[in-house]
């Protein structure tokens, strides 16, 4: 059993790990709404969605085993995450403002990139004490993560055209996309899902 977020593209993903590990790619999907880790280990599901930067170092850091199947090793392309988002309207009416934005957080990302432990300590001072039940989890994790905000000699948020066809892509090709009637998307025009024109 499969413990899930509830999002649509979960099925086409993990049916095509198991389809790549050569089972049929069906499987029992729930939503989740206790902690994937929690449900793991009270043995409520069998499987989950992890993400490397937080749950598996959680695990690490528990003795728990995880056995990982990344899903670029099964098939499915590889993708931007997190990602920022704002409308087409706010494009055309705010553009000075959308670049500000991105150069502020820009700054952010450029920060925690070189200063891990102070970033995580800063996430740490500005919730309530008790909110991160293990504030070691919260280092670890930054510092797995700092690294990796960009890669070396790139710049921060920079998006290449590869990932926004992709993934989309098997997307659309696993049936994974509606329309607002609730029928399968078949094409779409990949070159309007990202731009750069508000990276300095």
């Amino acid at each position: 059993m499969y413990g899930g977020f509830g999002a649509p593209y979960e099925s086409a993903v993990v049916g095509e790990i198991i389809k790549q590990d050569g089972g049929t790619g069906q499987f029992k999907n729930v939503t989740l709404n206790v902690d994937a880790m929690q449900a793991l280990e009270s043995r409520r599901i069998d499987f989950v969605w992890v993400f490397e930067g937080w749950e598996v170092i959680q695990a690490q850091r528990a003795g728990v085993k995880l056995h990982i199947f990344p899903i670029t090793n099964y098939g499915v392309a590889d993708y931007y995450t997190p990602n920022i988002i704002t409308s087409p309207n706010e494009i055309k009416q705010k553009p000075d403002l959308l670049r500000r934005f991105m150069a502020a957080t820009a700054k952010g990302y450029e920060y925690t990139r070189t200063h891990a432990q102070d970033s995580a300590q800063m996430l740490l001072s500005a919730n309530p004490q008790g909110t991160f039940p293990d504030p070691g989890l919260v280092v670890a994790s930054q510092e797995f993560l700092s690294p990796r905000y960009a890669d070396r000699g790139r710049k921060w948020g920079w998006q290449d055209a590869a990932a926004w066809h992709g993934y989309p892509q098997f997307i659309i090709n696993s049936n994974g996309i509606d329309d607002a009637a609730g029928h399968p998307i078949h094409s779409m025009d990949f070159n309007r899902l990202y731009t750069n024109q508000f990276l300095a």
